[in-house]
């Protein structure tokens, strides 16, 4: 029991879901809190600590939850009681603790913090978490799907930046020392202040890039978006999508050359467009560039950094730039502008990532973007085919010869059974050539009148010899040839030779046996000689 009372366990408890209709409903507005949400409710979900749930309970008296310690509870409703959605309990000898500020705290035994949930942020600080160099907030991908997200922020360099976490990162937002009501920034930490005309308040980088501070006010938050002054309108990596570009008028659109690139979604514009073809590093002979005269690009302003220094490059000339992003596999597009001194030299940016572009107005000396693109003849007439083209006809030519080659293999090999067949066949019609002189007998008839070949007389250079007894009581001699290929023309002059002799020097030949791959000859047994010679 001693172990136990020492242990300070986080107690999950449900609101009893009989007045989710009426007094607690994820719809209804919150009225009232005795502490502020920890790194906010997704944020709390994300933290990388473990959490051992204990059975629920629902507590009907405020002396009840005294008793046992309750030393913080979350999203605690006035006219609930003291019912709440979530709290800890912390006994005397407390190792872990949420404090009023939303930060979880695991304490030793001496009451020194050995890790907090503050220097672990996850997308959201609470007034007084900072952010310091080496921890950034992420954002999740949506707002229902807390994985990590695509934009975060981090302080870097003297100042804060947002950027897209893609590598090398492109920063669409930087600010240094500037005065803000809802955090501080000396140059290493960012914090967040604590909301002076309001009874909650958080930081938060949302899924789409925008940075906002949020405010409970009575029934509702209150959002102010911090990044939208400086960034503007077009300014979000984001706002129109991979590719697409962000117009004068207000809208998402792909580049005008519509053999290359086509919305993602026809009735969401805002979702960016797709390449047709794709870029495939071992056809570099046929990658070109589009040309996007007047287009900006959210990154060129704020990626100066040497971490990205083989993607800047300063005082180049537009072919140097272009060549620079034809020579690099990774290159997706290169965005140039040219120096104000006249030179025809200027800054060249490399992106392996291209996000959304900005229209310019057309007033000055404006920057052009090169989308690179893969060609196909196919789609442009005149260009060289592209290697996966010429690889997709050459698989198909090597398929069709293949066949053909096939099918005529297949016909000499049938035209030589054909032929064999027929020389066969000259063994199956010697009746025509002496009719009524000898007699056919099938395999398995010699098989029976010699008994299975038991009885061997002797053996020759063609074969060996076997007695055997027709039903009347005749002795015969029955010569097994061996070998088709040497034998068949020997067999077959053989009983055409000696078929019609009777000589009384000669054994009579009285019949044979030409199946499959069986030849007999059956001659009169000799009772004074051999056959093995024969």
């Amino acid at each position: 029991m001693v172990a136990e009372h020492r242990l300070c366990f986080p107690i999950l408890v449900f609101i009893y879901l009989l007045f989710c209709s009426s007094q607690f409903a994820v719809s209804q507005p919150i009225l009232d809190y005795n502490t502020t949400l920890s790194n906010s409710t997704a944020g709390l979900a994300r933290l990388s600590s473990f959490w051992i749930n204990r059975p629920s309970v629902i507590l009907n008296s405020t002396a009840y939850a005294n008793y046992f310690g309750w030393t913080t509870t979350i999203l605690k409703r006035r006219n609930a009681g003291s019912r709440f959605l979530c709290g800890f309990y912390c006994n005397y000898y407390a190792t872990e603790c949420l404090l009023e500020t939303g930060n979880l705290v695991l304490f030793d035994k001496d009451n020194r913090t050995i890790w907090q949930s503050f220097n672990h942020p996850t997308d959201t600080l609470l007034p007084g978490q900072s952010l310091v160099s080496g921890r950034k907030l992420t954002a999740s991908v949506s707002a229902d799907n807390s994985s990590q997200g695509l934009f975060s922020l981090t302080v870097y360099r003297g100042g804060w930046s947002a950027y897209t976490v893609t590598d090398p990162p492109q920063y669409y937002y930087s600010s240094y020392y500037e005065d803000n009501p809802y955090f501080s920034f000396d140059g290493d930490t960012l914090t967040a202040l604590h909301p002076t005309n309001s009874t909650a308040q958080f930081i938060k980088i949302e899924p789409n890039g925008h940075l906002k501070v949020y405010q409970w006010s009575v029934m509702n938050w209150n959002e102010l978006d911090i990044t939208a002054s400086r960034v503007g309108n077009c300014g979000y990596p984001m706002v129109c999508g991979r590719y697409s570009i962000f117009t004068n008028n207000g809208q998402c659109a792909c580049p005008p050359q519509e053999n290359f690139f086509r919305p993602s979604s026809e009735r969401k514009p805002d979702l960016g467009c797709s390449q047709l073809t794709s870029i495939y590093c071992n056809s570099s002979q046929y990658h070109s560039f589009i040309e996007l005269k007047d287009t900006a690009y959210f990154s060129f302003q704020y990626n100066h950094e040497p971490s990205s220094s083989i993607f800047w490059l300063e005082e180049k000339k537009l072919e140097d730039c272009k060549r620079a992003c034809l020579r690099n596999c990774s290159c997706k597009a290169a965005v140039f502008e040219y120096n104000w001194n006249g030179n025809q030299r200027g800054s060249c940016l490399l992106l392996n990532e291209v996000f959304s572009l900005i229209e310019n107005n057309g007033q000055g000396r404006g920057k052009t973007v090169f989308l690179k693109v893969q060609n196909q003849s196919s789609i442009i007439p005149g260009r060289k085919k592209s290697r996966p083209f010429q690889v997709i006809i050459g698989s198909t030519l090597a398929a069709f010869f293949g066949i053909i080659l096939s099918i005529a293999t297949c016909f000499v090999i049938l035209k030589k059974r054909i032929h064999e067949s027929r020389k066969a066949a000259d063994f199956l019609n010697l009746e025509p050539i002496l009719p009524g002189i000898l007699t056919r007998f099938s395999y398995n008839e010699l098989k029976v009148i010699t008994e299975d070949f038991s009885s061997k007389l002797g053996e020759g250079g063609f074969g060996s010899v076997y007695e055997g007894t027709l039903r009347n009581g005749t002795k015969i001699a029955v010569k097994h040839l061996d070998g088709l290929a040497q034998v068949k023309e020997s067999f077959l002059i053989e009983v055409k030779a000696v078929g019609g002799i009777h000589h009384i020097n000669l054994v009579k030949l009285i019949g044979f046996c030409a199946e499959k791959s069986h030849r007999l000859l059956i001659y009169e047994y000799m009772v004074n000689g051999s056959l093995d010679y024969a």
